[in-house]
């Protein structure tokens, strides 16, 4: 971050002497500190200060536990908050040594992360896949989320293909956990692990929310792919969606640059979001050591995100760097974060969907100018015009008709007009089917007040050759 901001919030003589503690580090410690530390530090210094200024007590119920397991770290803490004292001319107790070891500890290096399952989202459509995927690894501050989208073109053959490739790449040993749509996406996991011998799991009807709550499951909780299925093919994540969503804010007393923290995005986000989600500051031992009442907050609320200028290791939650809150995209990824995660239970519970509901969702997230409930009921009816079999409706081909025309709808209403090659000839080879779609559209038109070009029928002509 650059200092400037900080100035804006912090004392500037408290940002300059975090600077310079950094900066002058005897050779004899050989710890190096990541660009982030000098934001924690600020803030460590000046609600430090605060506290001996207003004479609140500082105690470190874990001293000598800090001080055995990071005894470099603690050495520097002691040569750090001796500095402090003559610098300010203030006596701070022996307590803080372990609170600022805990943070110098947790700024040293970014703990890796294990091998997790992997995670593969499938879905028809140019692009609800990604569009799922990027939302789900931006949230959650991670990358291990993978997407494929099937276009309506596309062979399933082929889409399996590279699904089996993506699964292998995926697969560190632990599995893959496939989330598809519908239709013939579902069948893919089985067929992969006969073929390739990787565990696989498959969770049908996916949406954000689920994507978001498996990643989840996966990267802050470690749970197995057994585990992460179960979970989700179960009423658990319902449970889990009913509970008051929470952010957690840290630091190393949980009464400094945690409740910095929480201010912050309180003042960034605004008086309604901030009725929705509470934001609980925290020390860092009562996460690391999941005390008991850490359990009892985990209990309560659904913790969406933590922000801190130090991350717990045994964290079950998304960790933001307290530098994030200078970004200036912040306020929209805050409240991406909250709107992403409040959602009725009912996103979970879609085992009784017919493909037109399962169309709707994905027309009222992606096709912004199309009025999706007038949409499925003209669907519905040319579906009907168009004398297509019952037992035929549930099959992807339907489906690609479905959205094909959702998305057809949409891009006529904004006046994205589309060329079909070669017109004359096709409809002249297609002539009554042509006719037979041209009819069956009509009403739509009506409904709309559009016009449907003869390139948009030739297309639709084009899927029902698919037959």
């Amino acid at each position: 971050m650059h200092l400037n901001q900080l100035y804006k919030i912090l004392n500037r003589k408290y940002v300059d002497e975090a600077v310079e503690l950094i900066n002058n580090i005897p050779y004899e410690f050989k710890v190096r500190f990541n660009n982030k530390m000098v934001t924690g530090l600020a803030f460590h210094i000046q609600s430090l200060m605060e506290r001996l200024k207003q004479g609140k007590p500082i105690y470190n119920p874990n001293l000598q536990e800090i001080k055995s397991r990071y005894e470099e770290e603690f050495n520097l803490s002691d040569r750090f908050v001796s500095e402090l004292s003559v610098k300010f001319n203030v006596d701070i107790p022996e307590d803080e040594k372990g609170f600022m070891t805990i943070l110098l500890a947790n700024n040293i290096v970014e703990k890796k992360d294990n091998d997790n399952v992997g995670i593969i989202v499938i879905c028809h459509g140019e692009s609800t896949a990604t569009s799922m995927v990027n939302v789900c690894n931006s949230l959650l501050n991670i990358n291990l989320v993978k997407a494929i989208d099937m276009p309506l073109e596309a062979e399933v053959a082929a889409i399996y293909n590279k699904c089996l490739a993506s699964a292998i790449a995926s697969n560190k040993g632990k599995g893959v956990l496939i989330m598809a749509d519908m239709g013939s996406l579902i069948s893919f996991g089985e067929k992969i692990q006969r073929e390739s011998g990787i565990p696989v799991r498959t969770i049908n009807n996916v949406s954000t929310l689920t994507v978001l709550e498996a990643a989840r499951r996966v990267v802050f909780k470690g749970e197995n792919l057994d585990e992460i299925y179960n979970a989700l093919a179960s009423k658990d994540s319902e449970a889990v969606l009913s509970k008051k969503k929470a952010i957690i804010t840290v630091c190393a007393t949980g009464k400094g640059g945690s409740v910095m923290a929480g201010n912050l995005i309180k003042s960034t986000i605004g008086e309604n979001y901030s009725r929705k989600v509470e934001i609980i500051p925290l020390d860092y031992m009562t996460i690391e050591n999941n005390t008991k009442y850490f359990n009892e907050i985990k209990q309560k609320y659904d913790i969406i995100a933590c922000f801190g200028s130090m991350k717990p290791s045994n964290n079950e939650m998304p960790y933001f760097s307290i530098n994030e809150l200078f970004d200036d995209n912040i306020r929209e990824k805050l409240i991406n974060i909250i709107d992403t995660n409040i959602s009725s239970n009912k996103a979970l519970s879609r085992k009784d969907m017919d493909i037109y509901d399962k169309a709707k969702i994905m027309f009222d997230k992606y096709l912004l100018y199309l009025n999706s409930n007038m949409a499925i009921k003209c669907i519905k009816n040319i579906i009907k015009e168009l004398d297509i079999k019952e037992e035929e409706k549930e099959n992807d081909k339907v489906s690609n008709l479905v959205i094909h025309i959702g998305c057809m709808l949409n891009r006529i209403i904004i006046g994205d007009m589309i060329i079909f090659d070669n017109i004359k000839d096709f409809i002249e080879d297609n002539n009554e089917v042509f006719l037979r779609v041209k009819k069956a559209v009509k009403s739509t038109e009506d409904a709309f007040k559009i016009k449907v070009s003869d390139d948009e029928i030739c297309y639709i002509v084009k899927i029902l050759q698919q037959f």
